[in-house]
């Protein structure tokens, strides 16, 4: 399992270069070869080498994924549902540029949501939340084993008290939020079976530039963190751990998502050394075997 924690903001950039994203990502990735033995100088060198090789791949790997989801959230954002469903809120539920009620603007964005996610497999889940006092939800769309399903009225939640609401309504127009990958809570307690998501999110502003909310997206953070362990070779373990030192993944799954699920586990309970980029040779706290590693606390940027 993992927990790798980014935090993203887009700004519009100056020039001709377009928008430009720069997720401050707290992820630290550890790649680490286990050796027996004496090895001479040349050797250590070629590992060290293979290792940050390796931990460079699973940086772009991660890099790729995340484009993909901003991309898909920012295509999202620009639909007619959302700012129909601005207009009308605003104007006693009616949108005055067309007529259309807030109901229907809403049931539109509903059915663009279901088609997006029953064809990306990544995506669990989409909402609108206002940016009110409750943080209540407008609309919520989500996979629920094969199926696809709209929440009802009655099943729409307040989401107020979540970190990811908090951190979502500081964000200006045009910036991303995205939040660590923890494990999806529901009602407060813990979904399980445990499922690893990341959220990512874009301000809903009105034509005056007045806040309505947001629009959020929840990834199934397997698909991304599949995708890191993929660029790593055989002879190579992938560990992932948020700025806090707690395993978001760990190659014993029982130490993965640590904060969540035992947070009694943490880097300083595995190693003797400190948590740190760069190369290190690591000393276990239990066991002889010494892990030669490369570890890396790196920034996304997206163009």
């Amino acid at each position: 399992m993992p927990s790798f924690t980014p935090k993203s903001t887009l700004s519009e950039a100056k020039g001709t270069f377009g928008l430009t994203v720069v997720l401050a990502v707290v992820l630290v990735i550890l790649v680490v070869g286990l050796f027996e033995g004496n090895i001479k100088a040349a050797a250590t060198a070629q590992t060290y080498s293979a290792l940050e090789k390796s931990a460079a791949n699973a940086e772009a790997a991660a890099d790729m994924r995340v484009l993909q989801y901003t991309n898909a959230l920012n295509f999202l954002h620009q639909t007619p549902p959302i700012s129909g469903i601005v207009r009308a809120t605003a104007n006693g539920n009616v949108d005055p540029k067309d007529s259309t009620t807030l109901d229907q603007w809403k049931h539109r964005l509903e059915t663009i949501f279901v088609a997006f996610i029953e064809n990306n497999s990544e995506i669990d889940q989409l909402r609108v939340i206002q940016a009110n006092d409750e943080g209540s939800e407008v609309i919520r769309v989500e996979r629920e084993g094969g199926a696809v399903i709209i929440a009802s009225d009655i099943d729409l939640q307040t989401k107020a008290s979540r970190n990811y609401f908090k951190e979502s309504v500081k964000s200006n127009k045009g910036e991303f939020y995205i939040s660590s990958i923890n494990l999806n809570r529901e009602y407060g307690k813990l979904e399980f079976p445990y499922k690893a998501v990341i959220r990512l999110s874009l301000p809903i502003l009105s034509d005056a530039n007045e806040r309505y909310g947001f629009i959020i997206m929840n990834v199934n953070a397997r698909f991304l963190l599949d995708q890191m362990k993929q660029a790593l070779a055989q002879n190579q373990s992938l560990y992932v751990t948020d700025n806090e030192g707690y395993f978001t993944l760990h190659p014993d799954s029982d130490k993965s998502f640590s904060k969540d699920l035992n947070p009694s586990i943490n880097w300083q309970s595995e190693f003797v050394q400190p948590l740190k980029a760069g190369r290190a040779r690591l000393s276990p706290v239990e066991g002889e075997n010494i892990l030669y590693s490369v570890s890396r606390a790196f920034t996304i940027v997206i163009q």
